[in-house]
């Protein structure tokens, strides 16, 4: 309902700025006293534009499409296909790790020894460091 919309945000931009002037210059505050009662105000106007916009702006009726959709998107899902899901991609995930530590160690092997000794260039590479 754009009226509604339109007229609440008129509403706080306009209101809002007509307050402090009157404020300001209507009651001679000081700036600083006139901030202070203009954010209580502020407190106290903005929760009623909530009702308008909540009960006028966007009615929130079951009925609604809006809401009936928002509240099929946060249903829960099965708890067993999320699990299947999880499962499966943690496979993946792992295969490919060991793949890559595979590629790494050079070896091609999905598993070994990746101790020094089974590997001639990382002693070599351990020895080069240990002597600097």
């Amino acid at each position: 309902r754009p009226v509604w919309k339109f007229w609440g945000v008129k509403g706080v931009v306009s209101v809002t700025y007509f307050q402090y002037l009157v404020l300001v210059y209507g009651f001679r505050l000081s700036s600083e006293d006139a901030t202070l009662w203009h954010c209580l105000l502020c407190c106290i106007e903005m929760p009623l534009l909530s009702l308008i916009h909540q009960c006028k702006a966007y009615p929130c009726g079951k009925n609604e499409a809006w809401v009936a959709a928002l509240l099929r998107s946060c249903q829960p899902q099965d708890e067993d296909r999320i699990e299947a899901r999880t499962s499966a991609k943690m496979a993946a995930v792992l295969a490919e790790v060991e793949a890559l530590q595979s590629r790494r160690r050079g070896d091609g092997s999905p598993s070994g020894d990746a101790s020094p000794a089974a590997d001639p260039t990382a002693a070599a590479s351990t020895a080069a460091a240990t002597t600097d």
